[in-house]
């Protein structure tokens, strides 16, 4: 009967002492518990702001890219704008070189130059 004794006694002051340890133990737990939850909350604030930054600097780019094509294009018009001027003057020109070579040749042919 000694022995269950003995083997009472530890048991009861092994659970005095789990249950002191215990309590620390659950307030560190607490402690470590309300960290996790204060840095979720500054990762997830984190994440939010990079993702208005990100946001943002996409809608920047996509501003950019608007302004570069419609410059872009602006000059494209301006371009064609200014060749077309260029062919048209061409062509007068052409079609006067042709007139007089036509009017020469028929001139030193003895040709009337009506037709030309």
């Amino acid at each position: 009967m000694l022995s269950k004794n003995k083997l009472l006694i530890a048991l009861f002051a092994s659970t005095i002492v789990l249950a002191a340890c215990s309590e620390p133990q659950e307030e560190s737990a607490e402690d470590v518990k309300q960290d996790a939850m204060e840095m979720a909350a500054d990762a997830q604030e984190e994440s939010t702001d990079m993702l208005n930054d990100a946001t943002d600097g996409v809608n920047n780019l996509k501003g950019e890219a608007t302004e570069a094509y419609d410059d872009a294009k602006d000059k494209a018009e301006d371009m064609y704008g200014d060749a077309k001027e260029s062919t048209d003057e061409m062509k007068e020109e052409t079609a006067e070189k042709m007139k007089e070579a036509c009017i020469a040749t028929k001139e030193s042919l003895g040709q009337s130059t009506e037709d030309c």
